[in-house]
């Protein structure tokens, strides 16, 4: 008995912890992770326009699951909107077979800074417009 009370204890504390992990985070951290995700995001449908404001996500969606993304300095954070300079780094993963593990090393690598911005939609930030160059 004292494994299952154990066990359930351990359950409860870590269920506990992690439903509140957003509310620790500062808006520049959410902004960061929210784009931080897209690179994982890109390899379904599904999962790519989650991570975008609502009829904002860009048709070529395997081009973005062959890139890195990586946020240069702080986000510019005013209310409800924010933009952030992106470090775009292609040619990193083909994105084409699922079977594949994500993030294959193409070798024809090209990194560029460009400048996307986001929305909060209810209490989240999705990203609003994201080019590539």
């Amino acid at each position: 008995m004292g494994l299952l009370t154990c066990t359930v204890a351990l359950v409860l504390s870590v269920t506990g912890c992690g439903s509140n992990y957003r509310d620790s985070l500062s808006a520049s951290q959410e902004v960061n992770a929210t784009i931080a995700a897209l690179g994982d995001a890109a390899m379904e449908d599904s999962s790519f326009a989650s991570v975008f404001v609502a009829g904002t996500s860009p048709a070529n969606r395997k081009d973005y699951a062959t890139c890195n993304y990586e946020v240069v300095g702080e986000p510019s954070i005013s209310g409800d909107e924010a933009t952030a300079e992106v470090q775009v780094t292609t040619g990193v993963s083909d994105g084409s077979n699922s079977d594949q593990p994500a993030k294959k090393d193409l070798g024809q690598k090209e990194t560029r800074t460009v400048k996307w911005s986001l929305a909060k939609e209810g209490d989240e930030w999705k990203i609003k417009d994201a080019p590539l160059q």
